[in-house]
Order: C-alpha cells, then structure tokens, then sequence
C-alpha cells in the first residue's frame, strides 16, 4: 500500500505558493482575503478585512466571494491544510489568482511586514 502524505506540508501541497507570490499579493489594493476556518475558529481571532466561508461551503457561498474572477484571493486557515481545499473550490469556480497563504497568523505577519 502506497501513502502520500504531500498533503500534509503546505510549503508542498497543491495550491502552494511562494512568500514572494504571496508579498505581492497582498500588496495588490483588490486583493481578497479568504480564512475558510470554521465561524467559531474565526471568532477566536481573525486578520481585519478578511471574509470568513468553511472550506466546506465555498461552492455554496460562491455570491460572497468576488464577481471578478481575476481577482488575486489569498487563501489561509489554522495549519495550511484546509486552505488547499479551498483552492481547489475556488480554481473549481474558474478563479485564477488564488494563493495559499498558509496559516492566518502567517498572513497577518507578511502583512506587517514579517
């Protein structure tokens, strides 16, 4: 039996994106910011700005996300696990911009400036 555990690192998992993609992404004023952490993970602590759908009700509530498709939309969550469904949801819904910004306290620090 053969395992695959590529899923359990983001810096490797589909989606992934390099800390230059996504500096310039959050650096572009149009961006979105996507936590698909659950509602009461959210209200424990979240990134100002943000929009907050469970990964697994992004195809569900696709009317909340951008009417752009284009638009760049930085994908996170507690670990960088769930972020990768999300994109994955969100490439589904014809997306093109979509970067995995790891954990939200990870996109909360490269927007600081760490």
């Amino acid at each position: 039996m053969q395992l695959c555990f590529s899923c359990c690192s983001p810096s490797m998992a589909m989606g992934s994106s390099s800390r230059s993609d996504l500096k310039a992404t959050l650096t572009n004023p149009n961006r979105f910011l996507l936590d698909v952490r659950s509602a009461g993970e959210y209200a424990g602590g979240h990134i100002e700005g943000s929009t907050n759908i469970p990964h697994t009700q992004i195809e569900g509530r696709a009317s909340e996300l951008p009417a752009d498709k284009s638009t760049p939309i930085v994908c996170f969550c507690a670990s960088g696990m769930r972020s990768n469904v999300g994109i994955a949801a969100l490439k589904k819904l014809g997306y093109t911009k979509v970067v995995n910004g790891g954990t939200w306290r990870d996109v909360q620090g490269a927007m600081r400036g760490g």
